[in-house]
């Protein structure tokens, strides 16, 4: 038979595992969540979501890169235009960059908002940002094209990036 003290360290073991487990599975959906629909990293590919080196067309055909690839993969691309979320809807409903720049969405909500390209049946893989309630994040750099995008947790906020 056990002592209470073999149970409390079991029982501390068995928390541990359990924690773990727990941090695995969050990873494991943030990761899934930062890529696209053929398995790349949100922003770090030079790919047409079409695959065609067509001039893009409505709903943000165009290529992106994550940073400048040239010098540094990791730079951030400059920021052309900022978008506000509030009031669970986009400030501003169309914004218009030049090519090779981001956009920004600063969250003044509280409720954790993801601007999402494509549109809620149609999702394109260019860009998914998880913003949380007083924070921003960027797009990577943006091709030419008409980018569409709604918001992945209230499909009913929608806008547009035009990329001349």
């Amino acid at each position: 038979m056990a002592n209470s003290g073999q149970i409390e360290e079991v029982l501390g073991l068995a928390t541990q595992s359990i924690r773990g487990a727990i941090a695995t599975c969050v990873l494991s959906a943030v990761l899934t969540a930062c890529t696209n629909s053929r398995g790349e990293q949100s922003g770090t590919t030079a790919s047409a979501v079409t695959g065609s080196s067509a001039a893009p067309a409505t709903g943000g055909t165009g290529p992106v890169t994550g940073g400048d690839t040239d010098h540094n993969p990791s730079a951030p691309a400059p920021t052309g235009a900022t978008v506000i979320v509030q009031g669970l809807k986009f400030q501003q409903s169309s914004v218009t960059v030049k090519e090779g720049q981001s956009v920004t969405f600063e969250n003044h909500d509280s409720a954790t908002h993801v601007p999402t390209s494509g549109a809620p049946d149609n999702e394109t893989g260019v860009f998914s940002l998880v913003v949380e309630g007083g924070k921003s994040a960027s797009t990577p750099k943006l091709g030419a094209g008409t980018y569409t995008y709604f918001c992945g947790v209230h499909p009913s906020m929608k806008g547009q990036i035009v990329v001349e």
